[in-house]
């Protein structure tokens, strides 16, 4: 930005580093190095000014989001982040996530969603950012979380939660899974019913009323039995 004709810049290390401000001119940069916190360094006409640490707090949901993904047969969670080392390795050690990846431009995040895939993994990739958008299209799924998330990152996305509550991603997992189930009982006893009227058919024995009888069953049973994947959420703390 340009105020009072003076040119003022604010960004990453690296940003400052391209428009000739040394990290030297920093003060303190040994604190910074140390700080789990994602770091805005500030310069006025190429000269440093300073810098502002800003930390997130972790979700008090978030651990138990990720265990229960685990315990429902995911394989690998990974961090995968455009912020520095110090900030990801903090939060993955306190969430109990082993793979992480920082300081990633969103070329980075679309290399390791495709390593991912070439590894045999089907990926899911859940983010909210701009910078989350290419990785998010090149996944299996996409999942945007809807509340935070920017209008690129939605548009990207395969899924977009209507709010940004984690306990929805192992919900969604679970009514994926119970979704598939139910179209696979559905073909099953669609074929039965379709298989007994052939046979009686082909026995002489299926009047128009009885045929009329199997189809209205056969439609009912299907209708019924995927009715019941609407209780699927009863169960589903709301407020978390």
């Amino acid at each position: 930005a340009t105020v009072g004709g003076r040119t003022i810049i604010a960004g990453n290390l690296a940003w400052m580093v391209d428009n000739k401000v040394l990290a030297e001119q920093f003060p303190r940069m040994a604190e910074v190095n140390e700080m789990g916190a994602s770091i805005l360094f500030l310069a006025e006409d190429g000269k440093a000014l300073g810098w502002i640490a800003v930390a997130d707090t972790v979700r008090t949901t978030a651990k138990a989001v990720i265990a229960e993904l685990h315990e429902s047969g995911v394989r690998h969670t990974a961090i995968v982040s455009g912020d520095r080392r110090q900030v990801v390795e903090s939060v993955a050690d306190e969430l109990g996530v082993s793979a992480r990846k920082s300081e990633c431009t969103p070329a980075d995040k679309v290399t390791y969603v495709e390593k991912a895939k070439e590894e045999g993994y089907h990926v899911i990739f859940v983010g909210d950012g701009v910078n989350d958008a290419p990785a998010l299209v090149n996944s299996h799924i996409g999942i945007a979380m809807g509340a935070a998330g920017s209008d690129v990152a939605l548009d990207s996305a395969s899924i977009a939660l209507m709010n940004s509550k984690l306990n929805r991603l192992p919900f969604l997992l679970q009514l994926s899974r119970t979704m598939k189930r139910t179209v696979i009982q559905n073909f099953v006893l669609g074929s039965l019913i379709i298989l007994v009227g052939v046979a009686l058919s082909a026995a002489g024995s299926l009047s128009p009323m009885l045929a009329s009888i199997l189809q209205v069953f056969g439609a009912m049973v299907v209708a019924l039995n995927s009715a019941r994947l609407i209780r699927q959420g009863e169960t589903l703390d709301l407020e978390q």
